[in-house]
């Protein structure tokens, strides 16, 4: 999997390019948490990676996902909204 971040922020002193993680085969399990400029994505199999995203604006934002090879590639997307709780008291 590569996580290409050339288009995570506008600021052109921030660092771009890619990171990669080792292949696990055809069908994936990825969980990806987006907390403000921190994008943490879990494998299945308990590899991790985290970086740094700087969204300018309010949003919308967005991940996009693609796949390379011969064979077609289908996705399902599960996502939630984490808000924070009322105080107590």
């Amino acid at each position: 999997m590569v996580v290409d971040r050339d288009h995570a922020f506008l600021d052109p002193c921030a660092k771009g390019g890619s990171r990669r993680l080792p292949s696990e085969g055809h069908n994936v399990t990825l969980r990806i948490l987006l907390d403000h400029s921190v994008a943490e994505i879990f494998t299945a199999s308990g590899r991790t990676l985290t970086l740094r995203v700087y969204p300018v604006g309010d949003g919308p934002w967005r991940v996009q996902m693609g796949a390379t090879g011969v064979a077609p590639a289908s996705y399902t997307v599960v996502a939630w909204d984490l808000t924070a709780p009322e105080p107590l008291g």
